[in-house]
């Protein structure tokens, strides 16, 4: 009997080998690690490893903490974990940011995981999203997410103000002289905060490259923002104090206090739409304009591109699986509906049930996506110091929202930072 039953269970186990997949057969427990920056995009992150462990049940998603602001502090987490042997499996690395982690030799190279997966050319993907990770002819990361300069506004403080949301500003000084009116509505209230300390130095890089300047000449030796552009931020960021009655604050308490109702205008990048709109809850509603260009001008396209670092096949495959569910088509809607960024997926942008009723029915989503025409790279300095480069904008930058520099010797000192941290 006992034999009988074991030939049984024998034949079963035959049987169910030939109708289950092999792939299936074989999956072992996989766990993947991942990283990003800035916390409160942990929301997201968590739901789509929900939503990816729902469909591979052997593959579990953490987190690498801690969860660090910046995308330059992001980097050199990752740095340091490449050093001790903890690099995370997959990670989520500012766009500017991709050429450094290349040059150490970090990310794995997809190109091979592309020719093999028949389904990735149905993906959806953008143009954009497919160039963006790709360096020398090879692509090492896959586009996760864009975000383009926008300037947004406090509805209640812009009618206090006598301007109506469907008649905003298309000019810096139009925006100088409305942060003026909204300043002097109240004492409680600041006219308008430009979000000078951005990573990769992201809100100066639009400024410059939207009255048509560049960061660097064509020979990437030779500083170009050191012209009438430079200048013309510089008195900007000056004019938004004087006028607009900035303060020098952290970025994190610039954006509550936008939150809070107590800014009326604040020049920063799209990706803060959903944020900033949790943060105003009730109080107002958020309301995005966009960024003025001269005719000539471009902008930088922010964002986040998904990177592969484990050598381990089993990790690799299984983050393969994961990039293209986090750039497809649920993925992409995802990431827009929790942080506001635009999208890398253009199945989900066209998809009714996804992002195209979505759109219609979020006037402030939409308008974020108007300056897409406008966007071009996101600059990288040169050499292994393209992060200290930035800092050092910042920090000139700092000097002139604090009244520590006239703008002309604040741009003089960031030329010369800057030259000095170039390749020679």
């Amino acid at each position: 009997m006992k034999r009988r039953n074991l030939l049984a269970a024998a034949t079963m186990s035959v049987v169910m080998a030939s109708i289950l997949p092999q792939s299936v057969l074989s999956q072992e427990k996989v766990n993947l690690t991942i990283s990003f920056s800035y916390g409160p995009y942990s929301e997201l992150f968590d739901a789509l490893a929900q939503k990816f462990e729902e469909a591979n049940p052997n593959v579990k998603i953490t987190t690498l903490q801690p969860i660090v602001g910046s995308h330059e502090e992001h980097l050199q987490q990752v740095l340091r974990a490449s050093v001790t042997g903890d690099l995370p499996d997959v990670s989520f690395q500012g766009n500017h940011l991709l050429q450094i982690l290349v040059q150490r030799g970090l990310p794995v190279a997809l190109d091979p995981f592309i020719e093999k997966d028949p389904e990735f050319n149905a993906l959806g993907l953008t143009d954009g999203a497919k160039s963006v990770g790709r360096i020398d002819g090879t692509t090492y990361g896959i586009g996760f997410q864009s975000s383009a300069p926008a300037v947004f506004y406090n509805s209640e403080l812009l009618k206090k103000a006598g301007v109506e949301t469907g008649n905003l500003p298309k000019t810096w000084p139009e925006i100088i002289a409305l942060s003026k009116r909204i300043n002097e509505q109240s004492a409680d209230t600041m006219g308008g905060f430009f979000d000078y300390s951005s990573s990769g130095a992201f809100t100066f890089q639009a400024m410059i490259r939207g009255q048509g300047g560049e960061m660097m000449k064509p020979d990437n030796k030779t500083i170009a923002f050191n012209g009438p552009q430079g200048l013309a931020t510089m008195k900007l960021l000056k004019q938004f104090v004087t006028d607009g009655g900035m303060q020098d604050m952290s970025r994190d308490q610039a954006y509550q206090a936008f939150g809070a109702g107590t800014i009326g205008i604040m020049p920063t990048a799209s990706s803060n739409l959903s944020q900033f709109e949790k943060l105003a809850g009730d109080r107002f509603k958020v309301v995005i304009g966009p960024w003025p260009l001269s005719a000539d001008g471009k902008l930088p396209t922010g964002g986040r591109t998904a990177v592969i670092f484990t050598r381990d096949p089993a990790k690799q495959a299984a983050a393969w699986d994961y990039l293209k569910f986090v750039t497809g088509p649920e993925g992409q809607t995802m990431m827009v509906k929790f942080t506001g960024s635009l999208p890398s997926n253009e199945k989900a942008i066209n998809d009714p049930a996804l992002l195209g009723k979505f759109y219609q029915d979020n006037p402030n989503q939409l308008a974020a996506t108007q300056q897409l025409a406008d966007l071009g790279d996101w600059y990288t300095f040169p050499g292994d110091n393209a992060v200290k480069i930035n800092t050092v904008i910042n920090d000139s930058l700092q000097s002139v929202v604090s009244l520590k520099s006239e703008p002309d010797v604040a741009l003089d000192k960031m030329v010369n930072d800057v030259q000095a941290l170039l390749p020679r």
